[in-house]
């Protein structure tokens, strides 16, 4: 099967962009680097069962069915992580530094 937009790079974007925009509503402007932390974790998880179903659609489209189960999607699944680990690395850095700005600016301002 040829890699094309719709069986390639349309998942892969919205697997990114879901890596993107999800700490965004998950931590928001927190003040707290264990709500960022659980927030970044919970992303990893959601991400990664969202590719286990990119995996799984693009089989099912491949094949006709789903006969395997649901296990060796989420094990397909895992290699993406390559793709999306980095982004969540990068995305937790600039966040983790953002919380540290606020509760700077926040024991300037009770001063």
């Amino acid at each position: 099967m040829p890699l094309t937009f719709t069986n390639g790079i349309a998942p892969l974007t919205g697997l990114i962009l879901l890596t993107v925009i999800l700490p965004v509503f998950l931590a928001g402007p927190t003040l707290s680097q264990t709500r960022l932390t659980l927030a970044m974790l919970a992303t990893a998880g959601l991400v990664w069962i969202a590719g286990a179903g990119v995996m799984a659609w693009s089989y099912y489209h491949s094949n006709g069915t789903l006969s395997a189960g649901v296990w060796p999607y989420f094990q397909r699944a895992l290699p993406l992580g390559l793709l999306y680990g980095p982004i969540i690395a990068l995305i937790w850095l600039v966040r983790a530094q953002g919380v540290e700005k606020r509760r700077g600016l926040q024991m300037r301002d009770e001063r």
